[in-house]
């Protein structure tokens, strides 16, 4: 527990039978953590059943995506604070101890993986986080939109779910989006990130990158 709240990490997951059971493994490991919840998002390999061989809690979510997976997990989840991660290895249990600390004054707290990415990636994610910044105005600097090592309380989760509609990755700056009409009082702090351990990413980086420009403007101009 931390400050006597109960913090459930979510890790949502779609074949991920070769990393899974090491990212359980390392946040059994973190003294905060109550509770590891598993999101099998119809995975087609042994994710599920390495998950529960290691103590971790499995729900399934049969629609498939990244976001459906994230909200299966925060609507399932018991815990009071709520911590997102991957399950492919690319971030480690230290950095929650980080966002926790930073959960004391805020209600949701954003990883930013942008100062250990090169190329590409790296400055479409930054280019992006600046569209946000301008067309919201925020007084938080956000520096990266894709990285999905994320906290927040599970009442911040409450006040913004309703509005929280994308099924796959653009998910990920749609809960920024929303965390700013929410009035929700924000913060960004950096994360290390890692190779995945095994196998292939799941998302096209240019294809995941025009999705979150057209969720980005479609939330502007409220058409969605």
């Amino acid at each position: 527990m931390f400050d006597d709240q109960k913090v459930c990490v979510i890790i949502p997951a779609y074949n991920e039978e070769q990393s899974i059971a090491d990212v359980i493994a390392d946040f059994q490991g973190n003294k905060y953590i109550d509770e590891i919840l598993v999101v099998d998002n119809k995975s087609e390999d042994d994710t599920a059943r390495i998950a529960r061989e290691h103590s971790a809690s499995v729900v399934f979510e049969e629609k498939r995506g990244y976001g459906n997976a994230l909200k299966c997990g925060m609507n399932t989840a018991r815990g009071n604070i709520l911590i997102l991660v991957e399950a492919d290895v690319s971030f480690r249990s230290a950095d929650a101890d980080k966002i926790l600390e930073s959960l004391r004054e805020n209600d949701i707290v954003f990883g930013s993986r942008t100062e250990r990415m090169t190329g590409f990636v790296r400055w479409g994610n930054i280019m992006l986080a600046k569209l946000v910044n301008l067309l919201w105005h925020s007084d938080v600097r956000f520096t990266d939109v894709g990285c999905t090592y994320r906290g927040l309380w599970k009442k911040s989760y409450e006040k913004m779910k309703e509005r929280l509609r994308s099924p796959g990755p653009e998910f990920s700056v749609e809960m920024m989006i929303e965390a700013l009409h929410s009035g929700l009082k924000i913060a960004e702090v950096p994360v290390g990130y890692h190779e995945r351990a095994a196998g292939e990413s799941k998302h096209s980086h240019i294809k995941t990158g025009f999705r979150m420009l057209g969720l980005i403007f479609r939330k502007k101009l409220k058409v969605s």
